[in-house]
C-alpha cells in the first residue's frame, strides 16, 4: 500500500526560489564534466566556495556549481552513503551520513 503524499501547509505558489540542491554522485570527475563542460554551469572556486565545504572540496569529495537562476548544486561523492530508508516515517538528516 502506498502512503499518501505529504501535504504542504504553504499556499500554492508561495515558493519563490530554491537555494541549493545536494546530490550524491557515483563518479565525481564525470559529474563535474557533465555539469561544468556539457551543461555549462559555473563551478565555484576559491573564495566562492562556502567556508564550511572548502576542506571537502579540496579532498575531492564535494563540487559546487551555480545555475543561471542562482540555485547552488552541491555534488557529494560519498560512495559509502546508504540509500534512502524505505520507511517513509524515518527522517533523513546530515547525522545519518
Amino acid at each position: 500500500m502506498m502512503a499518501d503524499p505529504p501535504t504542504s501547509t504553504l499556499p500554492t505558489g508561495l515558493l519563490r526560489r530554491i537555494h541549493h540542491i545536494a546530490l550524491n554522485v557515483k563518479d565525481m570527475q564525470a559529474s563535474r564534466r557533465f555539469y561544468g563542460e556539457i551543461l555549462g554551469l559555473h563551478e565555484l572556486v576559491g573564495d566562492e566556495i562556502p567556508a564550511t565545504l572548502r576542506a571537502e572540496v579540496e579532498a575531492g569529495r564535494v563540487a559546487n556549481f551555480i545555475t543561471p537562476d542562482g540555485t547552488v548544486l552541491d555534488l557529494f561523492w560519498r560512495p559509502d552513503l546508504s540509500p534512502p530508508d524505505l520507511d517513509p516515517e524515518r527522517p533523513f538528516t546530515a547525522r545519518d551520513i
